[in-house]
């Protein structure tokens, strides 16, 4: 587990005196089990629960053809930041996430910039 430090000033003021203290506190961070999936030059980034969760969104990704990347969040903001992203810690979006989905987005997409009659879908990628 990493640790971390938090730091904060509280300032109390006393009959026109200034008093600043400063307040360490300890924070612990909870690992985070980030993955980029790719396939054909498309990309996300999804964030489950845990690691059965990960492991399980792994197997599924790469039975559909997709590769996965594990990643770290050092790694995140400098290489993968800016792709679409799914945090799977949320319930809403847990329920409503499909690689599927993903996937028919990004083959209709790829059909709508090659310029195939009929598509009219707009898709985010």
């Amino acid at each position: 587990m990493n640790t971390g430090r938090v730091y904060g000033i509280l300032i109390i003021t006393h009959n026109y005196h200034l008093l600043a203290t400063v307040i360490q506190a300890q924070m612990t961070q909870k690992q985070r089990y980030l993955m980029f999936l790719q396939k054909d030059g498309s990309g996300i980034v999804v964030e489950g629960r845990d690691a059965p969760d990960g492991e399980s969104l792994k197997q599924e990704a790469e039975a559909k053809g997709m590769t996965c990347q594990l990643l770290t969040i050092e790694n995140f903001y400098p290489d993968y930041r800016g792709y679409r992203y799914f945090d799977l810690r949320n319930p809403g979006t847990r329920e409503t996430f499909s690689i599927d989905y993903v996937l028919e987005a990004w083959e209709a997409d790829k059909r709508h910039h090659e310029g195939h009659e009929g598509t009219d879908e707009w898709f985010i990628h």
